[in-house]
């Protein structure tokens, strides 16, 4: 029993540490989250591990905006209308989220 899990545990570190696989770390935009994030890539480089990129997946405040402000006079109707619909609802996405912390310097 103990030889097939070696096999397997062998197997299975293999496979993550091979050149079809890659980490993606997933954070939000709060400093301490980052801090981690950080740390984990740092470990996961540091065992061989292949990271491909870091999201911060947090939506950040998006104003609202005239069409004007938007600068989509001129192009296509149907993808203006598509990129406007599109904003509006990262506009309100935004606005249920928890306020950001500040920025950190």
């Amino acid at each position: 029993m103990i030889e097939g899990f070696n096999t397997r545990a062998a197997e299975v570190n293999r496979l993550l540490r091979g050149p079809a696989t890659a980490f993606v770390l997933v954070t939000t935009a709060e400093p301490h989250t980052i801090e981690t994030a950080i740390d984990f890539h740092h470990e996961l480089t540091a065992g061989g591990f292949p990271v491909a990129g870091i999201v911060a997946n947090r939506v950040l405040a998006f104003p609202r905006l005239t069409e004007a402000e938007q600068g989509l006079a001129g192009w296509d109707e149907p993808l203006r209308r598509k990129l406007v619909k599109n904003y509006g609802d990262l506009c309100d996405l935004s606005r249920r989220e928890p306020p950001c912390p500040q920025a950190v310097a």
